[in-house]
């Protein structure tokens, strides 16, 4: 897969895909408040203080501490910046790399958010985007669809039921529905 991506990709966006390829991610739950605001300000020194933008250090940081800790140091990066660590991968990186950046922002701040608003943005507009609704339900499944309702319900006021229910019809509805509900 590696392989594949450094054929298919290049710069920035190539080094982070590699980076989360490798897994080099501490998967504990420890928080080290101290080494989240010095996180913080490396990120905030690598990027929106300086000229340039030094994607090393977000990658590094990004792809190697655990998720509770990144939740602390986006927090930490707010008080520092005055405003969301989001808003400086929007204003430091473009392309692709931005938009690596902004998924892996968004995922560690709440996977089943993150997936809830994928699944609302499959179901938005006209019509469906059936592929990507189906990969979408059948991939969080067996790991934290329960969780992925859950936020849909609090992100848009309806219960992922009654969206799919509403947007969706039917064999493909009930699949879903089924799926959805656990059964």
């Amino acid at each position: 897969l590696e392989s594949a991506v450094k054929w298919d990709t290049h710069g920035d966006f190539e080094r982070l895909l590699v980076a989360l390829l490798q897994a080099g991610r501490d998967e504990s739950n420890r928080v080290d408040e101290s080494k989240a605001y010095e996180d913080a300000q490396k990120l905030f020194d690598a990027g929106e203080n300086t000229w340039g933008t030094d994607e090393s250090t977000f990658t590094q940081i990004l792809v190697t501490e655990n998720f509770h800790q990144l939740r602390k140091v986006f927090e930490k990066y707010n008080e520092i910046a005055g405003h969301p660590i989001q808003q400086a991968l929007e204003r430091e990186f473009g392309d692709d790399t931005e938009k690596g950046f902004l998924v892996l922002a968004d995922c560690i701040e709440s996977t089943p958010r993150f997936f809830a608003q994928r699944i609302h943005n499959a179901m938005k507009g006209f019509g469906t985007d059936d592929s990507e609704l189906i990969r979408l339900i059948v991939s969080r499944s067996e790991c934290d669809l329960a969780l992925v309702r859950e936020a849909y319900c609090q992100e848009f006021g309806t219960s992922l039921v009654d969206a799919i229910q509403s947007d969706c019809s039917g064999a493909y509805k009930d699949c879903l529905v089924s799926i959805v509900e656990g059964n």
